[in-house]
């Protein structure tokens, strides 16, 4: 698995892995990235986001912002929650997972790195990740160490 930083070249692959992926919503599109990034200039927002290419697929895209608020970095979306991952229809379990791993390692990283304080995300509960009748509905952030509010 290899992690791609996002890049305003990758905006159509991105999308239109967001077109075709039951967990991604309009918050995960490059549009919805720009608009935050130009939504609130105070708030001294900076692009983090990345993707996960694994066998030449793009199998997860991870939209993500640092922003400055009260004198601390965050992981936000304008000063609020920003959408969790979205990964790829038809991943096996263990694909999944292991893409989990990296994609929240990634993000762990790019946090002490940068010295962020917080991260906020908020699970799209229109998606097919949400829905009563997906098996792995439930707060699997928790696993990574985040708490539920």
């Amino acid at each position: 698995m290899e992690i791609v930083p996002f890049e305003k070249k990758d905006a159509k692959v991105w999308d239109d892995f967001c077109a075709n992926s039951d967990e991604a919503w309009f918050w995960h599109t490059s549009k919805w990235l720009r608009y935050t990034l130009d939504y609130k200039p105070e708030l001294k927002p900076e692009s983090k986001s990345f993707y996960v290419i694994n066998d030449n697929k793009i199998i997860a895209v991870c939209p993500l912002i640092i922003e400055q608020s009260a004198g601390a970095k965050e992981l936000s979306f304008g000063n609020s929650f920003g959408p969790v991952p979205a990964f790829a229809n038809g991943l096996t379990n263990k694909t999944r997972d292991k893409a989990a791993k990296e994609v929240f390692g990634h993000i762990d990283d790019l946090a002490k790195i940068n010295g962020v304080k917080r991260a906020r995300f908020r699970f799209v509960v229109l998606d097919k990740l949400s829905m009563d009748t997906n098996p792995r509905r439930f707060n699997y952030l928790m696993k990574f160490g985040y708490i539920d509010s």
